[in-house]
């Protein structure tokens, strides 16, 4: 027993901080409710606290009270609200110039058929004549989108999955968020991701940082899938594509791809490695 204790996975236990928590704030919710109802006690705080004085409720409020302390102190942060620097000292994160994973990542190979180099031909031309004025929806909708969806995701064990949320607690700091794409396993719902993707129109954007976003959802990924392999990612910001890995504590991040020159066929062999190396991950844990 005490073995099978020892072996609870990363994610059961990131998932019963969560329950935890919100059992134990809930409940706090509740009893006040219940003295509100039953006992026509008044639920602010000062009046709990004089409610205290009578004997057969001490434990009660005591208990209530530190419910409502430990919701107050809570602290979410979504995937937008971090920076590199704040995810490096918060994580003890250390970024490296040279990764042998991602290095491996950015130079495999993956044959492109004449027919879809003519496509992103097609692509890169709309993008050429637009990406000036496209916003990020468009850029999504009209470039993003299409080259991801000939990449194809789309299998009996992982998918393609838009702006869904998950969450997760790293290192005791709960974080979620929606990012623009992920890869998990899955069909209808993903499970465990394999890979995060962000797109910002500008190279900087006042509601964050792309590269940060893209590594905190990273972390939670790695904690989902309990650090069984590398993951994967790429943040987007207008023609520029960036690709990214993250490996215990390193991460690395790839210098840009240009969409608008020869690079779209670089960024598309890379999707397609992507492809390859998560088929090989789901391919082991189903053996």
């Amino acid at each position: 027993m005490s073995c099978l204790k020892r072996e609870t996975s990363r994610s059961e236990k990131n998932n019963q901080q969560i329950l935890s928590r919100n059992y134990r704030i809930q409940f706090g919710k509740d009893m006040i409710f219940l003295l509100k109802q039953i006992l026509v006690v008044p639920t602010d705080r000062k009046e709990l606290r004089i409610f205290r004085n009578f004997r057969s409720a001490d434990y009660v409020c005591k208990f209530t009270l530190t419910l409502l302390s430990e919701e107050e102190n809570i602290v979410t942060r979504n995937f937008r609200e971090w920076t590199l620097m704040e995810l490096d000292k918060t994580f003890h994160l250390r970024q490296t110039m040279t990764e042998p994973v991602l290095d491996h990542w950015l130079s495999g190979q993956a044959e492109i058929p004449e027919m879809e180099r003519h496509v992103l031909t097609a692509f890169r031309e709309k993008l050429i004549r637009n990406v000036h004025d496209w916003n990020e929806a468009e850029l999504a909708h009209y470039f993003i989108c299409p080259v991801l969806t000939l990449a194809d995701y789309s299998t009996d064990h992982f998918n393609l999955f838009a702006e869904r949320l998950f969450q997760g607690v790293v290192d005791g700091v709960e974080m979620s968020g929606k990012p623009d794409g992920i890869i998990a396993s899955g069909w209808r719902e993903p499970e465990k991701p394999f890979f995060c993707f962000q797109e910002y129109k500008k190279e900087t954007d006042p509601e964050g940082d792309p590269a940060a976003q893209v590594l905190a959802a990273m972390l939670v990924a790695q904690e989902i899938s309990e650090h069984r392999h590398p993951v994967y990612g790429c943040h987007v910001k207008g023609r520029g594509w960036f690709f990214m890995i993250l490996q215990a504590r390193q991460y690395a991040i790839s210098e840009p791809y240009i969409a608008t020159r020869d690079d779209i066929f670089d960024i598309f062999r890379i999707l397609r490695v992507l492809r390859q190396i998560i088929l090989s991950f789901t391919n082991a844990d189903i053996s």
